[in-house]
């Protein structure tokens, strides 16, 4: 699964696995965010490189919100850029399948 640029995973729950792909989980993410078009820009490369299709983004002065769609699962993404300190950032990643 993508994850946005130079972030981490902190903690993770309602991991669920089918075949060797991952169909569900959540994930929070900590890690430095200087502009926050760049890491949405680079985040929806990310998941285009690996097949994912981009269905929505709402940007707004220190947060993304992306969903992106691939077979019958979606992907949820949200990164907050801390404006006092944007070393400690955080993000959450959502997996789910449709239907």
């Amino acid at each position: 699964m993508p994850l946005p640029p130079s972030m981490g995973v902190r903690f993770s729950s309602d991991i669920r696995r089918e075949g060797g792909e991952l169909t569900a989980g959540r994930f929070l993410l900590s890690g430095p965010v200087r502009d926050i078009v760049a890491a949405a820009d680079e985040t929806s490369q990310r998941y285009s490189d690996n097949g994912w299709r981009e269905d929505e983004r709402t940007l707004q002065s220190n947060r993304v919100s992306m969903t992106f769609s691939k077979d019958t699962r979606t992907v949820r993404v949200e990164i907050d850029r801390r404006r006092v300190d944007p070393d400690m950032s955080t993000a959450s990643v959502r997996v789910q399948r449709n239907g």
